[in-house]
This record gives structure tokens, C-alpha cells and sequence, in this order.
């Protein structure tokens, strides 16, 4: 895995390396149905008779809505293990057939991210066919991971009560963590904030396998991932294990991906003054105390996923716009017109999945958001003194899995993170000034960087 936070001077070799990476489809052989996560889940066990003797030869088949191709199959080897990895995550049904025996089913098998479920199975000898049926058995705790973690499924996340503003929406769900304060809104734009216990710092947000935080210890702020594009996400807090490299929580998320069928999402919010109370009485209004009005909330956003090629080539693609404006306490211009401030976020994402055969695979994304803000206007800063803030943030990543049999599975993945801030003044041009006695500003803004 290479990752780079100002991968912006290495971009033409990533190109390079992606258009290589692209090459491979002409030359892959053999590959599974996993969704092209770093972290993927998968199901495995031991296939033994009713006497405990273990049965090679069984054949496994796992089917789901969540995959891409209509079913996965594995064969239990002469010690009976059987191993059906990578896969998506979603709730899957696994069957065991043998000649002469009969089978089992295993319905309700959920899987989240980076979960590997155990299921063994029992074989009576059968006659005739029939099939023996096991639902509700379905395992919940990792006993291989010592982590503190909780999943959020796709279920979940579409039926939290707070905001669709990415990890703000969910984070506060997960017990000991905490993140940005948002009322309305308020927080858009904002920095991703995680605490954890009470402690900043030290996050190590993933998605894909692609690192989108800053990989520094004291490094507390992490990416703007869209809502609309996540399908799971598991929050680790204590007790990781080696492929968490600090202190602090691990937050891994899976994104979306196309199917046979296609499938699309349009969703529309929508609020301005007129919806807003306030408690601004005679008095208080006398007293020349105004409410900071409110002019819109905006929240638009689309997805489409589906079929390139059936059961070969898939993919799944969206964009979302926010936009929160508002007029700032205390802020006006000479005339009494109320000075705003202006939050927005544009956010687009793309993903293609390639099944070149049963044993190889190959996966690519590339999500981008901007966080655009104008601000700082206050009783001492005029409207020309005001801060025009970008902060752009990509990454991508193109992978290769592969599986051989049920002892090895391997991946090889390229990918690339980039965070770039730009905060400037809008009156380019005009000198900056302070008065010292009424520390009233005018000019550009006064430190402006980038």
C-alpha cells in the first residue's frame, strides 16, 4: 500500500501506476466476489459427519443480495476446512452439499466489515435429498479479535435519528466516542473531529484501505466521507490488533458497490427562516437584540449503481451539495444589511468492480469533497475582511485480490490521500489594516495563507 498526503507532486506517477494497474485486466486470471475492500469480511469453518469425522469434498456455497455475482463457491480440503473469502458485507445463506448426505443450510449469516464469521456444519447421512435448515444461529462476536468494536451496518446508518452528515451522523452512536458538536447543521464544513474516552488525537480513519487522516500521533482530524456512499463501518476503541499502528480509534469504512440490478438514491433537504422560531419578545427586541436569521439549509444528493458487463463488470457512482447560510451575530454592513455566513460542501465518488474469472479481482475508486466556507465577519470585521476558506480532499485507490484455494488469499493495493487547505481574503489587493484603538479591521484579510 503506498499513501501519501501530498500526493498532488507524485500525481503523474500514481497516474501511471493506475493505467498499469488497468492493464491487468487483459492478463488476470481466475478470481472471487469480494467487494475490493482491504479489510473484507468472509465466512469459514470445518464440514464434519455426525461423527465428528471430517468430510473433504463438501462443496460450499455462500449466495447474497450483497453479491455482485450470483453466487461464491468453495470445496473443504482432506481436513475438512472449507474457507469463502473475500467477500461484501451484507446477510448471506451458506449451503453444505455431499452425495450421500443430506444438506445444510445456515440462513441469517451476517457479515460487517472486516468480520470473518465461523460456521461449522454437522452431515447426517441422507438417502434422499433433503436439506436440514439452521436459521437464527448466526455468529456475532469475532473471538479472533480482541478489539472493542461496534459495527454500523447499512441498515443502520438509514435509520439513525440525527444528520446524513458523514461520520458526525453516527460516530455519536458508538459508546466512549465522541465528535464534533452539530446543531442544525452547524458543524458543516467543520473538521471531523474524534475523541475517544475524553482523549483527542491520534485517529486512523480508513476507507477501502486507503488512509484518510493525517498519519501523524498528534493528528486529530480526519476525512469528510459522504454518507450516501458508505455501506458499513466498524469503529475499533481499545484492544486493537497489529493493523491499528497507535493508540486511538480505527475507523474503517466500506464504500457502496454496483450490482446486476441497477439501483440509484435521490434525496433532497431543504429549511430557511420561515421554518426557524425564535424567542425575541418586545423587550428584547427594544433592547436592540436581533436573531442571527436563518436563510437556507440545502442538502442535495444522488447515487446510481449497476451493470456494466452482468456478473462481470459493475459500477456505482454519486454527488451531493450542502449549503448552509446564515447570518453571522453582531455582523453588519454600514447600511444595517446583515452579513452572512456561507457554508458548502460538494462531494462525487465513483467506483467499478472488475470479476475477471473466479479466483482474481479488481477494484478501483476515487472520492473527492471541498469544504467551502466564508466567515470571520464580526462587529470588528467588515464584510471585505472576511475569510474564503477551500479545503479539498481526494483519494483513490486501485486493487488487486486474489484467491487460491482455501489457504491463500492476497491482495495488492496502490492508493493516495491528499488534504489541502486554502484560506484567503476576498479584497485581494487591498492592504490590510488594524486600528489600535478600536481594533476595527479593513483590507484583505490580515493573515491570510495557503
Amino acid at each position: 500500500m503506498f499513501m501519501c498526503r501530498h500526493a498532488r507532486r507524485l500525481f503523474p506517477a500514481l497516474k501511471i501506476v493506475l493505467l498499469s494497474f488497468l492493464s491487468l485486466f487483459l492478463l488476470a486470471v481466475h478470481a472471487m466476489a469480494g467487494q475490493g475492500a482491504a479489510n473484507p469480511a468472509g465466512i469459514a469453518g470445518v464440514v464434519t459427519d455426525n461423527t465428528g469425522a471430517v468430510l473433504p469434498g463438501v462443496t460450499v456455497t455462500a449466495t447474497s443480495p450483497a453479491l455482485q455475482v450470483p453466487s461464491v463457491t468453495s470445496v473443504s480440503d482432506e481436513r475438512g476446512e472449507y474457507r469463502l473469502s473475500p467477500l461484501p458485507i451484507g446477510l448471506y445463506t451458506v449451503l453444505f452439499e455431499l452425495p450421500g448426505f443430506q444438506n445444510v443450510r445456515r440462513e441469517g449469516v451476517r457479515l460487517t466489515v472486516g468480520f470473518t464469521a465461523r460456521i461449522d456444519a454437522e452431515m447426517n447421512v441422507g438417502g434422499v435429498a433433503e436439506t436440514i435448515t439452521v436459521s437464527g444461529a448466526s455468529p456475532l462476536v469475532d473471538t479472533s479479535n480482541t478489539a472493542t468494536t461496534t459495527e454500523m451496518t447499512r441498515e443502520q446508518l438509514e435509520v439513525l435519528p440525527t444528520s446524513r452528515d458523514g461520520f458526525h451522523a453516527f460516530l455519536a452512536q458508538v459508546p466512549g466516542v465522541r465528535t464534533n458538536l452539530d446543531v442544525g447543521s452547524s458543524g458543516l464544513g467543520d473538521g471531523v473531529l474524534f475523541r475517544i474516552y475524553g482523549q483527542d488525537g491520534s485517529p486512523w480513519q480508513m476507507l477501502e484501505g486507503v488512509l484518510a487522516s493525517a498519519p501523524t500521533v498528534g493528528g486529530n482530524g480526519a476525512s469528510h466521507i459522504d454518507f450516501n456512499a458508505i455501506d458499513g463501518t466498524r469503529v475499533s476503541t481499545v484492544g486493537n490488533n497489529a493493523e491499528m499502528p497507535r493508540r486511538g480509534m480505527l475507523v474503517d469504512s466500506v464504500m457502496k458497490s454496483g450490482g446486476n440490478d441497477f439501483h440509484g438514491t435521490a434525496v433532497a433537504y431543504g429549511s430557511n427562516g420561515a421554518l426557524e422560531g425564535d424567542n425575541i419578545d418586545d423587550s428584547l427586541e427594544k433592547a436592540g437584540i436581533r436573531l442571527a436569521s436563518l436563510h437556507k439549509v440545502q442538502d442535495f444528493a444522488g447515487t446510481l449503481g449497476g451493470r456494466i458487463i452482468r456478473n462481470k463488470l459493475w459500477f456505482f457512482a454519486g454527488a451531493r451539495y450542502q449549503n448552509v447560510t446564515r447570518d453571522i451575530l453582531d455582523a453588519y454592513d454600514p447600511d444595517g444589511t446583515p452579513i452572512a455566513n456561507v457554508k458548502e460542501g460538494t462531494y462525487h465518488f465513483e467506483k467499478i468492480s472488475y470479476q475477471v474469472s473466479s479466483g482474481n479481482r479488481l477494484t478501483g475508486f476515487y472520492h473527492e469533497n471541498n469544504d467551502i466556507e466564508l466567515r470571520n465577519a464580526s462587529k470588528f470585521i467588515p464584510r471585505e475582511s472576511m475569510v474564503y476558506k477551500e479545503n479539498p480532499v481526494w483519494m483513490t485507490k486501485a486493487e488487486w485480490q486474489t484467491v487460491r484455494g482455501n489457504t491463500l488469499v492476497a491482495s495488492m493495493q496502490v492508493g493516495a490521500w491528499d488534504f489541502n487547505g486554502d484560506y484567503r481574503g476576498v479584497a485581494q489587493g487591498k492592504q490590510a489594516t488594524t486600528d489600535i484603538a478600536t481594533l476595527y479591521q479593513t483590507g484583505n484579510y490580515f493573515t491570510a495563507t495557503t
